[in-house]
C-alpha cells in the first residue's frame, strides 16, 4: 500500500482554467508548464483536463470513536449524552477494535483525497485508559508514507495531568481537552497551557462549543499570545462566537488573531449538535467564519466526527464539508475549498500544497513529506497490506514532534505535492501487462463464493474472451477489474486508469442524442466543449456513426445503440477495454458485423481487451485468447491460443481450422460445466 511515484501530470486544468503540465521533482512541485510540453523521467498521469486542486486536509477528526453510532446506539442532539453513552460504551472496546475502526476512517479520508489528518485521541476513564493512544500510535505507524497523522491527547474533564502526560509519552502530538465542560473552564484553560508550556509542545482545544455559557477562547488567547510563532495553537468549535454581540465578537476576533490561533469550524456536527431547544428561528451552531476569515485569522474546516454518538451521519469528505460551508456557513465556493485545504493545513502546521512551482533555495519555506497519487479512485490493498495487519504492535514511545519539525521531511525545500483530483485520470505506463489476477477469490456476505483461486492476465495488444455457463462469475470479472467490486483474497492489479467499460445494456441516457451520450464521460471530467465535441466526432467516426449524431436513443436499432455506448468509452482512449456481453442481445447478422467493427477498432488502438460472451463462435473469432470457465465457483479449467493473425479475415469463419477450433473449445466448456 504504497504511493505509486510519478513525475509529471499532463494536462492539468489548474483553478484559473488554465491547462498545465505539473513536473513532480520527488515530494514537491518542481515547475507549471505549458500543457504537452513536460517532459516525465518516470510515470507521467494524464488528467484529461481534470480540475487539479489543493489536497483536503482534516484538521479535527476522531477517528478512535469513528463507526460507533450503531453500536451505542445514543441520545439524539445531546452533547452531554453523546460523552456520557460513549464513556459507558468505553469499557467494551478493545485495542484491536479502536484501530480497526480508526484505520478504515483514515482510508475513506485518503480516498476521498484528504492527505493529511489531525485526531483527537480519547483518553478512557478507568484503569485502562490509554487503549485509544496506543491504537492511533500503531495506525501512524501503519500509514506512514500515505499521509499526516497528528494526535492530540483528549482527556475526560478531571483528568489528571500525570495521566495526560503519560498518553503524551506514548506518542501523542498536542496537549487537547475540553475545558468549556469544566466546572472551572477558565482554570481549566490555565491548566492545559501550561502543561503544554512545561512540554513545549502545542495544544489544540475544543472551545466554546455550545451557543450560550462561558467563553474561555479569550482567556485561551491571552494565556498563548506570547508563544513561540511556530508552536500550534488551536480553537476547535468555538460556536458561541456564532452568538457574540458585534461588540463582543469583534473583540473576541482581535484577540484570536493577535495571538495567532487557529480556528477550526465544524458544520456538520455543530449543526447536528446545536440548537434542538430553539424549534423556531434555529441557530445554524456555526461559529463566526466570516469575521475572522475578514479579520485575517487562520481559519480551517473539517468533517469531525463520522457516524460515532456525537454525529450519527458524515461521508469523511472534504467536498461534503466545503458544501455545508456554503449552504449553512454562506461562503463562498473558492472560500470553502480554502479551508479544508489551505487554510486546515495552515491549521495544522503543514506548508503550502497545490500545483505551485517550488521557491527558490533561499526561501525559508519548510516542506513536510508530501506525493502524487496515483490515482483518486484507489484501489482496495492487497491482503498483505499493512493496513490490514491484525498483529498488535508496540507502541511507539518517542517525543512529541513540536509543530514545523517534520517526522519525515524530504530533503528538498518546495511545495507539497499533496493535491486532489476531481475525476479519473490517465497513468501512462511501460509495462505490457494491464490487468492481472493472482488467485483471485471473491465471497459474498452470504457465503456464496463467486470466484475461486483465478489467475488471468490481459496484456497490452491481446484480446481475451472468457466463456462459461451461466452464473459462474465472468462477469464479476470484469467488475473487480474495474473497481465495482472487490476481491476477497488473492491480488487484483490493474496497471492502468484508462479503463473503458461496455456493459450488457447500452445504459443511454434517452434525453440525449448520439453526439451528447458520446459526450458525457468527457463532459464529466470537465473537459471543454471543445475538447470533448472533437472526441466524440473521432469516436463516431470510428464506430460509423456519422450522420447520426442528433439522433435520440430511441430512434437508433440495437445494434446503433451498443455502437454508441462503444463510442462513449473510446472518447477514454482505454488502454484497457471491458466488455460485458456487449452483443449478446443483437441478431446474427447484427453480431457479426459489430465484432468485425471491434477487430478494427483493436487494430488501430491495440488496447487490451477482456470480453465476455456465452458465443463460442465470437470467442474464437475475436480473441487472441479464449479462457474457459467451470460453473460457480468459477475457475479457470482451459486456455486456448487462438493462432489466427489480425485482422481476422471475416470468411475464416467458414474455414475447418476455425470449426476444429470452436468445437475444442465448446468440449472445454462442457467438461468444465461438470467440474
Amino acid at each position: 500500500m504504497h504511493p505509486q511515484p510519478v513525475s509529471l501530470l499532463r494536462n492539468a486544468r489548474l483553478a484559473t482554467g488554465e491547462l498545465r503540465d505539473v513536473a513532480l521533482d520527488g515530494a514537491v512541485v518542481a515547475d507549471v508548464l505549458p500543457a504537452g510540453s513536460g517532459s516525465a523521467a518516470g510515470a507521467a498521469l494524464d488528467l484529461r483536463g481534470a480540475l487539479l486542486l489543493p489536497a483536503g486536509a482534516e484538521p479535527h477528526a476522531h477517528l478512535d470513536k469513528a463507526y460507533t453510532w450503531d453500536a451505542i446506539e445514543p441520545p439524539f442532539g445531546d452533547l452531554v449524552g453523546a460523552i456520557e453513552s460513549f464513556h459507558a460504551f468505553q469499557e467494551q472496546i478493545t485495542e484491536d477494535d479502536i484501530l480497526d475502526r480508526a484505520r478504515r476512517a483514515a482510508l475513506r479520508l485518503l480516498a476521498n483525497g484528504t492527505t493529511a489528518i489531525r485526531s483527537h485521541v480519547n483518553l478512557l476513564p478507568g484503569e485502562r485508559p490509554f487503549r485509544g493512544v496506543d491504537a492511533m500510535v500503531r495506525l501512524r505507524t501503519e500509514l506512514d508514507g500515505l499521509l499526516d497523522l497528528e494526535l492530540v491527547a483528549l482527556p475526560p474533564v478531571g483528568m489528571d495531568d500525570a495521566t495526560i502526560e503519560a498518553a503524551l509519552d506514548r506518542g501523542l502530538d498536542l496537549v487537547g481537552g475540553a475545558p468549556h465542560l469544566d466546572p472551572a473552564p477558565d482554570a481549566d484553560v490555565q491548566r492545559l497551557v501550561a502543561l503544554a508550556e512545561r512540554r513545549g509542545i502545542g495544544i489544540d482545544l475544543h472551545t466554546d462549543e455550545s451557543l450560550d455559557g462561558p467563553v474561555t477562547i479569550t482567556g485561551f488567547a491571552a494565556a498563548v499570545r506570547d508563544w513561540p510563532a511556530d508552536r500550534v495553537r488551536t480553537a476547535g468549535h468555538s460556536v458561541r462566537l456564532g452568538t457574540l454581540g458585534a461588540d463582543d465578537l469583534r473583540e473576541a476576533v482581535d484577540a484570536v488573531v493577535a495571538a495567532g490561533i487557529g480556528v477550526v469550524g465544524l458544520p456538520i456536527t455543530n449543526l447536528y449538535l446545536q440548537g434542538w431547544e430553539h424549534p423556531v428561528s434555529t441557530p445554524r451552531g456555526i461559529t463566526a467564519l466570516r469575521a475572522l476569515i475578514d479579520a485575517g485569522a487562520i481559519v480551517g474546516a473539517g468533517a469531525d466526527n463520522v457516524r460515532d454518538p456525537f454525529n450519527p451521519i458524515g461521508r469523511s469528505d472534504p467536498f461534503e464539508t466545503a458544501a455545508l460551508l456554503v449552504a449553512a456557513g454562506h461562503l463562498g465556493l473558492e472560500e470553502s475549498w480554502d479551508l479544508v485545504s489551505t487554510g486546515a493545513r495552515r491549521v495544522m502546521g503543514l506548508p503550502e500544497a497545490g500545483p505551485t512551482p517550488a521557491p527558490p533555495p533561499s526561501s525559508s519555506r519548510s516542506p513536510r513529506r508530501a506525493w502524487a497519487r496515483r490515482s483518486p479512485r484507489p484501489r482496495p490493498p492487497a491482503p498483505s497490506s499493512t493496513a490490514d495487519a491484525s498483529s498488535p504492535a508496540a507502541p511507539s514511545h518517542r517525543p512529541s514532534p513540536r509543530r514545523g519539525q517534520s517526522r519525515r521531511a524530504p530533503s528538498r525545500k518546495g511545495v507539497s505535492a499533496d493535491m486532489a483530483i476531481t475525476e479519473p485520470a490517465t497513468t501512462t505506463t511501460e509495462t505490457s501487462t494491464l490487468l492481472d489476477f493472482r488467485d483471485v477469490q471473491l465471497t459474498y456476505p452470504n457465503g456464496t463464493v463467486a470466484l475461486s483461486g483465478v489467475d488471468l492476465t490481459v496484456e497490452r495488444g491481446e484480446f481475451v474472451t472468457v466463456v462459461g455457463p451461466s452464473g459462474c462469475g465472468k462477469s464479476t470479472l470484469l467488475r473487480i477489474a474495474s473497481g465495482l467490486e472487490q476481491a476477497s483474497q488473492g491480488v487484483a492489479s490493474v496497471a492502468t486508469d484508462r479503463v473503458g467499460y461496455v456493459f450488457q445494456d447500452a445504459t443511454l441516457l434517452p434525453w440525449r442524442d448520439v453526439q451528447s451520450n458520446v459526450e458525457l464521460l468527457a463532459e464529466l471530467q470537465w473537459q471543454t466543449k471543445a475538447e470533448r465535441r472533437a472526441k466524440a466526432k473521432q469516436a463516431i467516426d470510428l464506430v460509423g456513426l456519422t450522420g447520426f449524431e442528433q439522433h435520440l436513443p430511441r430512434q437508433l436499432s440495437g445494434g446503433m445503440r451498443m455502437r454508441t455506448s462503444l463510442a462513449r468509452s473510446l472518447t477514454l482512449d482505454p488502454e484497457l477495454f471491458l466488455f460485458d456481453e456487449p452483443f449478446g442481445a443483437l441478431d446474427e447478422i447484427t453480431r457479426e458485423y459489430l465484432n468485425d467493427e471491434l477487430l478494427k477498432l483493436f487494430a488501430a488502438q491495440r488496447f487490451g481487451g477482456l470480453f465476455i460472451t456465452h458465443s463460442v463462435s465470437e470467442a474464437v473469432y475475436l480473441s487472441t485468447r479464449v479462457i474457459v470457465m467451470s460453473g460457480r465457483p468459477g475457475r479457470i479449467v482451459e486456455s486456448f491460443d487462438v493462432p489466427f493473425p489480425m485482422p481476422r479475415d471475416p470468411e475464416i469463419r467458414y474455414t475447418a481450422e476455425y470449426a476444429a477450433l470452436v468445437g475444442e473449445v465448446s468440449h472445454a466448456l462442457r467438461e468444465g460445466h461438470g467440474a
